[in-house]
């Protein structure tokens, strides 16, 4: 080939790449981790305190561009794993201290996924089986996959048929059952279930606009339950103790909502909303509410993010059109400070 271009030219402009989702960890060392995902790739960033900053490596990559989703889990004796999703299956990655990432498609076969979720647990009467579970979000509804190392193989179940779903989150009842909540634009529904048992399938709220775009779920030990779901213009609450649910707007009058995050991590209830200029937290206790910008961005560039909470304080993880990764801190009565932890290669 001949190139005519000029001397200094650099070859063709390749835009950023950008951050879809984000899900921030720690292994069994106590390791800080943020993985973020791309359409292409799936980038983790670690660090411990007071050690020699924060490193970056590349989890798995997927040369179709077609990652939908992905979920990160610890598994038995120092193992980590991470579940890529794409538009017809699941990915598996998994590492230890001595190995590097390995990744191996687990799961093909289905049609329009959206959504990985991996829920493993130790099981059976002594809490001694350990079961590998993902729930995974097709086109034509939620799906269960499990199995046992040294098992039968990875058994599969469309526990219910949920068309054009959006979003799904997984939770336990205060009964110990286990739940997903699974959302469409319009709906947002409860399945219910112990292991081997039947589904059980409920309704939980209508979004007549029907732009519902997250699911957040808080259960007490005393048995009451609060599913919060996410708009473009709000944050419902529905609450319920062997009752129908009662819905109230906990956040509304906003625009631009992206997702949206609750939590009760102490004594006030807490939502966080996402949206392309910033992250904003409501909170709220029997006798007091408030709210307050976390972090902003006044180019508009946030595509997702994540709020979590360890011993240090409470962190917000932001990603951009730009491939970067920002992280707000705040706690022992500071505000928030907000600085970059890695930019993605792609």
């Amino acid at each position: 080939t001949i190139d005519n271009a000029d001397s200094n030219d650099t070859g063709p402009y390749v835009p950023p790449p950008t951050i879809h989702q984000i899900k921030r960890t720690k292994d069994a060392s106590g390791t800080n981790q943020v993985y973020a995902a791309t359409n292409s790739a799936v980038t983790e960033a670690w660090w411990k305190y007071g050690g020699d900053g924060v490193h970056t490596k590349e989890i798995i990559h997927i040369s179709q561009s077609n990652i939908t989703g992905f979920d990160k889990t610890n598994l038995p004796a120092g193992k980590q794993a991470v579940y890529t999703a794409v538009p017809d299956g699941i990915w598996e990655t998994h590492w230890d201290s001595s190995h590097d990432p390995t990744s191996a498609k687990i799961i093909s076969g289905l049609s329009g996924v959206r959504q990985v979720i991996a829920d493993n647990r130790w099981e059976g009467a002594n809490k001694d089986q350990y079961t590998h579970r993902l729930y995974v979000l097709a086109s034509d509804g939620p799906y269960e996959f499990w199995w046992r190392d040294g098992g039968d193989g990875i058994h599969k179940k469309l526990l219910d048929s949920i068309s054009d779903g959006i979003t799904m989150t997984a939770s336990t009842g205060p009964s110990g059952e286990y739940q997903l909540y699974v959302a469409t634009a319009t709906w947002a529904y409860e399945l219910w279930w112990y292991p081997g048992n039947q589904v059980n399938h409920s309704p939980v709220i209508n979004i007549t606009q029907g732009d519902i775009t997250s699911l957040s779920k808080i259960t007490f030990a005393a048995g009451q339950q609060r599913l919060y779901t996410g708009t473009a213009t709000s944050v419902w609450q529905s609450v319920w103790q062997n009752s129908t649910p009662a819905h109230n707007p906990e956040v509304s009058g906003k625009s631009g909502i992206i997702d949206s995050e609750a939590m009760k991590p102490g004594s006030a209830f807490q939502i966080y909303i996402c949206t392309p200029t910033g992250v904003h937290e409501y909170w709220w206790t029997p006798t007091n509410a408030g709210n307050s910008t976390i972090t902003s961005r006044t180019a508009g560039d946030i595509t997702a993010f994540t709020k979590s909470n360890d011993s240090t304080g409470s962190q917000v993880y932001t990603g951009t059109v730009y491939g970067e990764v920002w992280e707000s801190y705040w706690g022992g009565g500071s505000g928030p400070v907000t600085k970059k932890l890695m930019n993605v290669v792609r």
